[in-house]
């Protein structure tokens, strides 16, 4: 090899590296259950977006209800309502793979939440023929259906994976939020005379509770996971559908629907820099993957050790040649 080659082998091994292990692939996303009307119809289905609202597409078509996505497992869990009976399903977080986990004889099947240590999924279900209550169903789909609260009836779950805690929102009367422990014992009332909620989230790490309203004064309202310190984070008096959480980057997204104003927001943790990043009519639970936006692909990582190698020997025969 001359020496002219050599410096041309190294000098491409090491552009090829740098491309391959220093620019990121864009990850993590929203995701929403759409209701648009096409000028004959109504048309439901899920879609999904880049988490500032950026390429929206659709995953799949249907009648979509509750969605919870598994961030480590790469994983989306959803109920569709469209005829009977109705079902839960699985897919991957691009929209392949699906499955169904389950079928009900429930007419709605609403919000879902993720108990990943055990492998649980929680949700919601009002109507049939065992009325309102919590249950939960194996992430695999093995196993029976499980009742948790049974003549319960709830507008919203989530899970305090840390402590074990499973939370809901009461509705029917004095709304609240109640917890319990997974399997359903040692139930507490956490907030009661809420008004008209929608949804809740929790930001355990930050011990905080966040949830929704359909009218004012207010929007999106948080509390310590013990019900104190109650405050606004956004204000206004539109019909706020669903809320989720994205830790990672502290932002808080919630959906407004049927209104001029309808679409789904962020704003920070404390409800200040609120942007709109869709202009969607989202109906009911609204779900992020909060995957940092930043990351490399594994695949690139392996290329780019692989090559990162392959560079250091190529200096390291160049060097002794000379």
């Amino acid at each position: 090899m001359t020496s002219s080659t050599g410096r041309q082998l190294v000098v491409a091994l090491i552009a090829v590296w740098f491309v391959s292990v220093s620019f990121p692939v864009q990850a993590g996303g929203v995701y929403w259950a759409d209701y648009r009307h096409n000028g004959e119809e109504w048309i439901e289905s899920l879609r999904a977006s880049n988490l500032d609202g950026t390429n929206s597409q659709v995953m799949f078509w249907g009648d979509v209800q509750g969605i919870a996505v598994d961030p480590v497992g790469q994983q989306i869990y959803y109920t569709i309502i469209q005829g009977w009976p109705p079902t839960l399903r699985r897919a991957n977080i691009d929209g392949s793979g699906q499955r169904i986990l389950h079928s009900f004889q429930h007419f709605d099947l609403r919000h879902l939440a993720l108990d990943r240590e055990d492998g649980w999924v929680y949700f919601s279900a009002t109507g049939g023929k065992t009325c309102d209550g919590i249950f939960r169903k194996r992430m695999n789909g093995s196993g029976p259906l499980e009742p948790i609260h049974e003549w319960v009836c709830a507008a919203g779950v989530a899970i305090d994976e840390e402590a074990r805690k499973l939370y809901w929102m009461g509705v029917g009367g004095p709304n609240s939020i109640k917890r319990s422990n997974l399997d359903g014992s040692e139930i507490e009332t956490v907030l009661t005379n809420l008004g008209s909620t929608t949804a809740l989230a929790l930001d355990a790490a930050r011990g905080k509770i966040y949830w929704s309203k359909s009218n004012g004064p207010e929007i999106v309202l948080r509390a310590n996971l013990d019900g104190t310190d109650v405050e606004t984070v956004v204000p206004g008096d539109r019909y706020c559908r669903g809320i989720a959480l994205d830790p990672l980057v502290e932002k808080v997204y919630w959906a407004i629907t049927s209104s001029a104003d309808k679409g789904i927001y962020r704003a920070n943790l404390d409800g200040s820099d609120v942007e709109k990043i869709l202009d969607v009519d989202a109906r009911d639970q609204i779900a992020v993957d909060p995957t940092p936006g930043d990351v490399v692909v594994p695949a690139l990582s392996v290329v780019g050790a692989l090559l990162l190698a392959l560079t250091l020997l190529a200096i390291a025969t160049f060097v002794i040649r000379r």
